[in-house]
């Protein structure tokens, strides 16, 4: 990811992050979806992005995603296999402490 497309991604309203982090990751990381479950936001806590790895129609959970947070909070980063939206698909968890003053969007 080049800095320009870093920046773009950390200045993008909360409602926007998951679309341009995809597009931002998308040569260096194929994907087909993203997901996002955050532990500071109350109007949407969970958001996702693109088309699932499971049969049209399927979803990614939150219980799925909230299997997966221990992964994410270990220290370093680690890539592994998991149950998302039906079959077991690669993923790479990652975690993100928010500024203090970062405010949740009803805009998501």
């Amino acid at each position: 990811m080049d800095l320009t497309a870093a920046v773009d991604v950390i200045r993008a309203p909360l409602g926007e992050i998951l679309p341009r982090l995809s597009d931002a990751l998308s040569e260096a990381i194929p994907h087909r979806a993203l997901a996002e479950l955050s532990g500071n936001c109350q109007h949407s806590p969970f958001k996702t992005h693109g088309h699932p790895p499971g049969d049209p129609g399927s979803a990614i959970t939150t219980v799925e995603m909230a299997a997966l947070a221990p992964s994410a909070r270990a220290e370093g980063s680690r890539q592994g296999r998991a149950r998302m939206a039906g079959p077991r698909c690669p993923f790479w968890p990652c975690t993100a402490t928010p500024p203090r003053r970062a405010r949740c969007s009803s805009s998501s």
